[in-house]
C-alpha cells in the first residue's frame, strides 16, 4: 500500500510554489495513491508537467485526476499512458470512465496542450464526444497520443470528421494497434 506516498505528494503539491514538473512513472501506484496526489494537484498553482505513466491508476485514479486538472490553470502536460517504451501496466488500466473522465479535461481546462494516452482504452460514448469537442472547439490542444487506445471504425470515422476540423493539434500519434476493424 503506497498511500502514504500519496499523502507525502499531496502535501509536497499543496505546499510547493516552485514545482513545475513531476514525474512518477513506472511506479505501482495504483488509484487511490494516485487519488491522493490529486487532490493536491487542485491546491498547486505552479506545476506544468504531470507525468503517470505505468502508475496502475486505472479508472480509480484517472476520475479524480480528471477533476483536478480541470481546475488547474497551470497543467499544460498530462501523461496517464498505460504503456511505455511497448511496456504495457500490469494491473488496472484506464479505460471506460477514466478514459472519458480524461478527455473531458482537453474540453475545459484553459491551458493543457498536451495529452498522452497511450494504452488507455477510448471507445465510443462520453469520451469520443470530448475528444471530438476538443478537436473542433478549443485552441489549446498541440500534441495528442492514443497510440494502442483500440479505436474502431465509428469513433475513428468520427475522429476524423473532428480532426479535419482542428483548430490547433500539430502532432497526433496513433500507433500501437490504435486502430482496430469492429
Amino acid at each position: 500500500d503506497l498511500t502514504h506516498i500519496g499523502d507525502a505528494i499531496n502535501a509536497l503539491l499543496e505546499q510547493t510554489r516552485t514545482l513545475t514538473e513531476l514525474d512518477l512513472h513506472a511506479n505501482p501506484l495504483g488509484g487511490v495513491t494516485v487519488s491522493l496526489i490529486s487532490r493536491g494537484l487542485t491546491a498547486n498553482g505552479t506545476l506544468r508537467v504531470l507525468k503517470l505513466q505505468l502508475t496502475r491508476m486505472g479508472d480509480q485514479g484517472a476520475v479524480p485526476l480528471a477533476y483536478a486538472a480541470l481546475s488547474h490553470v497551470s497543467l499544460t502536460e498530462l501523461n496517464t499512458s498505460d504503456v511505455w517504451n511497448d511496456k504495457r501496466v500490469d494491473g488496472p488500466r484506464v479505460e471506460g470512465r477514466g478514459s472519458a473522465a480524461l478527455l473531458h479535461t482537453l474540453t475545459r481546462s484553459p491551458n493543457l496542450n498536451k495529452l498522452e494516452m497511450c494504452g488507455n482504452i477510448i471507445r465510443g460514448g462520453d469520451a469520443m464526444s470530448s475528444l471530438e469537442y476538443a478537436l473542433t472547439q478549443r485552441d489549446v490542444l498541440t500534441h495528442l497520443d492514443l497510440s494502442g487506445c483500440g479505436m474502431g471504425d465509428r469513433d475513428m470515422a468520427a475522429f476524423s470528421e473532428a480532426l479535419a476540423q482542428s483548430r490547433s493539434l500539430c502532432k497526433l500519434i496513433l500507433g500501437c494497434g490504435s486502430l482496430q476493424t469492429e
